[in-house]
């Protein structure tokens, strides 16, 4: 039976979590903070470690450092667990040695599968982990820029992450603007809120139940990034008719989650100016590296250097001829 270490500083959160894994089969054990964590690892062995990220004392991306750090620990499979949707907080958790990073709130069904998933494959061995913050820095600290792509970096197993991932990020941001809705005096304005919820639904919906990987990716399978609905249609519409195999997403979540869920099979990417930041456009290119990118910008100055960029007007035609390169 393989031993599962859950580091979560919430009573009631950890011992769901516990109830959940031990359905599932798992021996579990808790620990209350990461140095806690730390402890238990030193005492026992550990097949799994589940660990929360926002913590008292030591944080999960601190505890994920310090056990890559140790030899005899290096090769322990850490999963992070956290309600932060930010792309440079996924980014600092994989970059300290993370296995796999979900979002809050965890579906039972979907954390007993990730967590045979990280079982059943290669054991990762030792790499050198980034320095830990210096002891007087915040919690809040930017993490300091990764010299490689966790893909790339050597010593980590690294499952491809599923649509539901992408799903329980769309749901808490349904959450997050249904409360903002909540708060709002104006009708106009909770009408606006309202649009934004059914928007977000009907992306997760898609991704739900999207088109199957042997008929929507490889040659001409093309993802589509834009967060306007009406933009998004439009452009939706006249790309499937120039031929393409169209993904639309709204969210950059949501178009990194199917980069790196269907990978080298997707070939044309298609991004909006403001959602093409650094994060996004690496994680992009590390999930569906030969991909053609492509960005749309109003202005030649709201475009990301180094990446081709058709600016607005144009025409349909225009489109499909940049993205086929004549």
């Amino acid at each position: 039976m393989a031993r599962i270490l859950i580091v979560e500083d919430s009573r009631s959160q950890a011992l769901n979590l516990q109830l959940m894994l031990e359905k599932a089969g798992y021996e579990v054990v808790l620990a209350i903070d990461g140095q806690a964590g730390f402890a238990r690892l030193r005492e026992a062995q550990f097949d799994v470690v589940l660990s929360d990220v926002n913590m008292p004392v030591m944080d999960g991306f601190e505890l994920c450092r310090l056990v890559r750090q140790t030899q005899e620990l290096s090769g322990v499979p850490i999963i992070l667990m956290t309600t932060l949707r930010e792309m440079q907080d996924m980014r600092e958790g994989m970059d300290a040695g993370a296995n796999m990073y979900v979002l809050k709130p965890i579906v039972a069904d979907d954390l007993a599968r990730r967590v045979a998933r990280v079982l059943a494959g290669q054991p990762p061995t030792a790499r050198p982990a980034p320095a830990a913050r210096p002891a007087a820095a915040s919690d809040s600290s930017p993490a300091s820029p990764a010299h490689e792509t966790p893909a790339s970096s050597p010593g980590v197993s690294m499952p491809r992450p599923e649509p539901m991932a992408a799903v329980n990020g769309l749901l808490a941001r349904i959450v997050a603007t249904g409360q903002e809705a909540l708060a709002l005096s104006q009708p106009d304005d909770v009408a606006e809120k309202l649009r934004g919820i059914v928007s977000i639904a009907r992306e997760g919906m898609q991704l739900c139940s999207g088109p199957p990987r042997a008929t929507w990716a490889g040659s001409g399978a093309l993802l589509l990034l834009e967060p306007s609905d009406s933009l998004r249609r439009a452009l939706q519409g006249n790309l499937e008719r120039c031929g393409y195999k169209v993904r639309a997403v709204s969210s950059e979540q949501g178009a990194v989650a199917v980069c790196q869920d269907y990978g080298t099979s997707v070939s044309a990417l298609v991004v909006e100016a403001r959602c093409c930041t650094d994060e996004v456009l690496r994680a992009l290119r590390q999930g569906s590296p030969q991909a053609r990118l492509l960005c749309l910008a109003d202005r030649a100055e709201d475009a990301p250097p180094d990446v081709p960029t058709l600016i607005r007007p144009f025409t349909f035609q225009m489109l499909a001829d940049r993205l086929s390169g004549t």
